[in-house]
């Protein structure tokens, strides 16, 4: 009423649609593309800012070959090729779709770099689709555009993402091997690589499908344009270690065939190999003979605004019977384990070369969470992906 006595119109975010709308109310579709819906058909005109294509605050690559900025996922494909009015939606309908906007939320983000770094050139693809039709966008045209883009920012000595240019790693282990994926989101691109950490050139070997390896391996991708290097080195390392593929379980027993079959956890917390223990982690390896064993290490997902936290306490305990155990190492780590952030924290303990038939970890959880978390009062869950065993 205050606003309509003054002849301006209520801005609404999609939030606010629980609770009514003015009838000359403006709506900001923001969860996905449902909310504008719904209100343009009630006759309300909408900007259309869904997160999963708008927000450039959300992450633009690979979990784990991106700088720890944002959450989620938003590429530069997802912005570019995102179809702005509905096919659902009649004309005169669509009509009431004022355009789209790009939002940038900077809780994460720290300087100036960062911020352009998150900003380009994904408000490039977010611009260029609110004023081109659908049937006029060219995904690959784009991407051949962006070059003179990118020349302009070094120009201006802007920092900027080239995340689309570069290569994308998947793996998934089936605890005797790993299989390996490379892709880029631009076409027509050629990906090189090595396996034992060394950088990769135009000669080194040509990317053609995936492969399987059941050695360690120190993945170095690049990809490149004729012979021209683009995008950033992608790296990371997949250790094929000596409790791969044996039994693991948990204190009673129950099978956790996550910690020994090499899936290794990207960092974000929807990635499947991670195994979430609500309490206290104990998991038990059994080898079918003694085994030398002189080195426990893994990594923990720290997510702390949905309660996940690294371990403040780790043991290591060995049985040469499989029945008595001796602790062979511990490490205390409480103040790291209460830092703040979404990223992954290597535990690691190296103890004298023993002869064990079965290795125990514990791993301790804070508990309870303090005063100031949103889920003060209740324990933290902590989140392994992998027990890898030297």
């Amino acid at each position: 009423l205050h606003l309509s006595i003054r002849r301006q119109r209520q801005m609404c975010i999609r939030d606010r649609l629980e609770g009514g709308l003015a009838p000359n109310a403006v709506v900001m579709s923001w969860r996905g593309e449902k909310g504008g819906i719904t209100s343009v058909k009630a006759g309300h005109e909408v900007i259309m800012t869904p997160n999963k294509f708008c927000y450039v605050d959300l992450k633009q690559g690979h979990d784990d070959l991106e700088p720890n900025l944002g959450y989620s996922r938003s590429l530069l494909s997802d912005a570019y090729n995102y179809q702005v009015l509905p096919d659902s939606l009649n004309e005169d309908e669509k009509n009431l779709i004022k355009g789209i906007q790009a939002n940038m939320w900077t809780e994460s983000i720290s300087d100036w770099g960062k911020l352009t770094y998150m900003t380009f050139p994904r408000l490039y693809a977010i611009a260029e689709n609110g004023w081109t039709k659908q049937e006029n966008k060219n995904w690959d045209n784009f991407t051949e555009r962006l070059s003179l883009q990118m020349k302009r920012l070094d120009a201006q000595e802007i920092r900027y993402a080239v995340s689309a240019f570069s290569p994308w790693i998947d793996h998934k282990g089936n605890g005797k091997n790993i299989e390996v994926t490379l892709k880029t989101e631009v076409n027509n691109l050629n990906i090189h690589y090595t396996l034992d950490g060394s950088d990769p050139t135009v000669n080194s070997t040509l990317y053609k499908k995936p492969f399987t390896s059941d050695k360690s391996i120190q993945l170095r991708a690049r990809a490149f344009k004729d012979t021209v290097a683009v995008g950033y080195l992608s790296a990371l390392d997949f250790p094929i270690h000596l409790a791969a593929n044996k039994k693991a379980t948990d204190k009673n027993g129950k099978p956790l065939s996550k910690m020994t079959d090499l899936s290794y956890g990207r960092n974000t917390s929807a990635d499947k190999a991670w195994h979430r223990f609500k309490n206290d982690a104990e998991i038990i390896l059994s080898f079918e003979e003694s085994m030398e064993v002189k080195e426990v290490n893994f990594n923990s997902l720290r997510y702390t605004i949905l309660g996940i936290y690294a371990p403040k306490k780790v043991e290591v305990w060995g049985s040469e019977d499989g029945k008595e155990f001796n602790l062979l190492g511990e490490i205390e780590q409480l103040e790291e384990s209460l830092e703040q952030g979404r990223n992954k924290v290597k535990s690691s303990i190296s103890f004298s070369p023993t002869e064990v038939k079965k290795l125990k970890v514990k791993a301790f959880s804070h508990r309870p969470l303090g005063e100031g978390h949103h889920r003060a009062g209740e324990n933290s869950v902590i989140a392994i992906d992998e027990i890898i065993v030297f």
